[in-house]
């Protein structure tokens, strides 16, 4: 019963992070990107390729002798929360030497690992709310969040 259970289980996850690239695959035309440069040169994106090159180059996202002349970026100051990220960034560095490709890896596995986590939510809370959710984001033109 058991392995029953767990075989179920693993078959969702499975589906959910098929389902999830698919789709990401066909909304965002993977198939004609080039990983080896960002997919887009707008908002945080410079700045995070910033940091990600930084830390590749220098071990970690803090500190950058490479820009901030005369005495180097120095970002303890700067508040982010973004360790498990930087974590996540940097086990992939270590594997891929293109910061491009470091940081499209990494947006592509957040949209799996979101939906993933989405499921377990869900699945845990034995709740059928976000039916509710899907069913009302698709069905409500002003967006509003009626589900109760």
């Amino acid at each position: 019963m058991e392995k029953e259970l767990i075989k179920q289980k693993f078959l969702v996850y499975a589906i959910t992070i098929i389902l999830s690239i698919l789709i990401l695959t066909l909304v965002l035309e993977l198939w004609r990107a080039d990983l080896g440069t960002p997919l887009t040169y707008d908002g945080d994106t410079l700045f995070n390729s910033m940091t990600v090159k930084g830390m590749m180059e220098n071990g970690w996202y803090l500190y950058n002798p490479f820009v901030g002349a005369p005495f180097g970026q120095f970002l303890p100051d700067f508040p982010m929360a973004d360790n498990i990220n930087f974590l996540i960034l940097k086990i992939i560095s270590l594997f891929v030497k293109n910061y491009a490709i470091v940081l499209n890896l990494f947006f592509i596995l957040t949209f799996p690992l979101t939906a993933v986590t989405f499921v377990s939510f869900f699945s845990r809370a034995k709740s059928y709310f976000s039916g509710g959710i899907l069913y009302d984001t698709f069905n409500n033109t002003d967006c509003s969040m009626d589900v109760v």
